[in-house]
């Protein structure tokens, strides 16, 4: 299915209502930047909140904070330019893109709170 764009006039009511929704789900980020070629993926961790940031009008940012281990840990998306929510008929298909400046980053939901970790793993090894 087509990636949904979010209007930039609703990214602070639609990431909030978002996070609240998926709050303590699993969650993988990649980053690709468009620059280098270069690909990161994250550890699998729990989502806790997916903020827009426009303490600094000139540079606003999306913060994507997780839990991982003991640690909470933000993602600093600079200058978004483009929200897009990407839904499938699978449910561990969904994800969430971000544009940034050089990065397209994606945010994938890969399971309620209450699936087993063990599971997420083997079915990320599989992707």
């Amino acid at each position: 299915m087509p990636g949904i764009k979010i209007s930039p006039d609703v990214w602070a009511t639609f990431l909030e209502d978002f996070s609240k929704r998926h709050a303590r789900w699993w969650v993988a980020m990649e980053t690709h930047d468009v620059e280098t070629k270069e690909k990161v993926t994250s550890h699998l961790a729990r989502l806790r909140s997916i903020e827009l940031d426009l303490e600094d009008a000139t540079n606003p940012r999306i913060n994507v904070t997780v839990f991982y281990d003991s640690k909470e840990i933000k993602h600093i998306l600079f200058r978004p330019s483009q929200v897009t929510l990407h839904l499938s008929e699978q449910d561990d298909e969904d994800y969430l893109r971000v544009r940034s400046v050089h990065t397209k980053t994606s945010i994938r939901l890969l399971g309620e709170p209450a699936r087993p970790f063990q599971e997420l793993q083997k079915r990320r090894s599989l992707t």
